[in-house]
């Protein structure tokens, strides 16, 4: 409102100046009233700028008003510099009015702009709001892999990842996948890539599922590429122990029919062969016969017990047991088997270290896992246990330094009856992760070839422990 003031008042002024300078000067020097008429138009735009078109108006009407009487005065009616007075006050409208005109689409189209900025200012901060409220990755490229688009999670993910670096020059194993198939979509020979990855990752892996699309523009010509990554690591992990466990289900049923179908035969044979063992006719070559037809049928009930115990599905009380007391109950166990192949056995367990467990399943997890370490040295080595509380969880760790499982090995050394051994059932780990899976626990493992395997065993503290399994 002042400013407005100010403006009129600044206008009256001029306007005021050169209507005085007009009337006050001796009609005779023409010459200088001329330059004073042109003076009129610097309030005429000046209105119309700061008054846009009703200001052109107003200010050109009165200029003409106040000029007009100096004109019939000074210049009469007959004379022709009347008629140029005349045309020049006609301009004084003219110039006003067009200039307050243009003055007035002006500010009109500055006000529409001003509104449509505001607009895309407002769509640019929601999409921003949209894309960091992401909880995955979104990743943006123009045709030369050209970061564009970057939102947070993309940022916290991948350090040194920036807006305009080239994806390509990022070293990571997620985008080193999709580097053929992010030029397929930029040539357009496929229209979108949707596949999960699995790469390595500190002594594990991650589970990744992408999506690229396409960015097109309104002729339909491909300008960039999307990508959205999602980690699926956990629910990835989830879904394999799911499936694990229906494994283990349907094949603990049916070992258990099939077990008790094959013991009840394996029985009539051996007593059979006892009885032939024990005749008097027999020679010393059938003799070495129904010797190994007997060792044979005890091996294979050996095999069928570790089937039954594997189907079994006991439940035990869980007592609150001293970690330290139970590693050294399986050492005194073990120790001699594991001296007779060169292998020693060190613990670093802490003494105070107390979880609910049912003591008989874990002796039998603990001695599972040590016998595997030791069998994995055949030259002899280290066997290292450890044991402590780490975030409210009772961490035991089993660690060798024998030949490794590859990477192919890993994702099936739980699953029932697969084993690397010539001997082995499969079964000891499949029971095992049964038993740590019992305690509410889980059991996980890194190895590297030929430098060692590493079996990470997390259980419940006692409040967390149920009351019986």
């Amino acid at each position: 409102m002042e400013e407005r003031k100010r403006d009129i008042a600044v206008l009256a002024v001029l306007i005021a100046l050169v209507t005085a300078l007009h009337y006050l000067t001796i009609n005779q020097q023409w010459a200088i009233h001329d330059f004073y008429r042109r003076l009129y138009y610097i309030p005429i735009i000046l209105g119309a700028f700061k008054f846009r078109l009703r200001g052109g108006v107003v200010i050109s009407v009165l200029i003409s008003f106040l000029y007009l009487p100096h004109v019939l005065f000074y210049w009469g009616f007959e004379d022709i510099g009347f008629v140029n007075q005349i045309l020049e006050i006609t301009m004084f409208l003219f110039i006003g009015s067009i200039t307050g005109y243009l003055v007035e689409q002006l500010s009109r189209n500055n006000v529409l702009l001003t509104e449509q900025l505001a607009r895309i200012t407002e769509m640019e901060i929601l999409n921003e709001n949209i894309l960091n409220s992401m909880s995955q990755p979104l990743i943006a490229v123009d045709n030369n892999n050209e970061v564009k688009i970057l939102n947070n999670a993309a940022t916290n993910t991948y350090k040194g990842l920036n807006l305009h670096s080239n994806l390509m020059d990022y070293k990571n194993q997620v985008f080193e996948r999709v580097h053929l198939p992010l030029k397929c979509l930029t040539s357009g020979e496929t229209t979108q890539f949707d596949e999960i990855i699995r790469v390595p990752y500190d002594d594990t892996h991650v589970v990744s599922h992408i999506k690229m699309y396409p960015i097109q523009n309104r002729e339909s010509k491909i300008t960039g590429t999307v990508i959205v990554i999602e980690d699926i690591t956990e629910m990835y992990q989830l879904e394999e122990e799911i499936r694990r466990a229906d494994k283990l289900s349907a094949i603990g049923v049916m070992a258990s029919g099939v077990a008790h179908e094959i013991r009840n035969p394996l029985g009539i044979v051996k007593t059979i062969a006892q009885t032939i063992k024990s005749s008097d006719r027999i020679d010393e070559m059938d003799l070495e016969g129904i010797n190994i037809i007997i060792e044979e049928v005890d091996r294979a009930n050996s095999v069928i017990k570790e089937i039954l115990d594997f189907s079994k599905v006991e439940k035990g009380e869980l007592l609150i047991s001293n970690v330290y007391e139970l590693v050294n109950d399986v050492i005194k166990i073990t120790h001699k088997f594991a001296e007779n192949n060169l292998v020693s056995i060190e613990t670093d367990v802490e003494d105070n270290l107390y979880c609910m467990m049912d003591v008989s399943k874990m002796k039998q997890v603990l001695m599972n896992l040590i016998m595997n370490a030791v069998d994995a040295m055949p030259d002899g080595g280290t066997v290292r246990i450890s044991g402590k509380k780490q975030n409210e969880k009772v961490v035991l760790q089993v660690l060798d330094s024998g030949f490794g499982i590859s990477e192919k090995q890993l994702d099936n050394i739980f699953n029932p009856f697969y084993t690397t051994k010539d001997k082995g059932t499969g079964l000891g780990l499949s029971i095992t992760h049964k038993i740590i899976k019992d305690h509410n626990g889980s059991i996980k493992v890194k190895s590297t070839t030929e430098k060692g395997t590493e079996f990470i065993i997390e259980l419940p503290n006692d409040r967390e422990a149920k009351n019986e399994i």
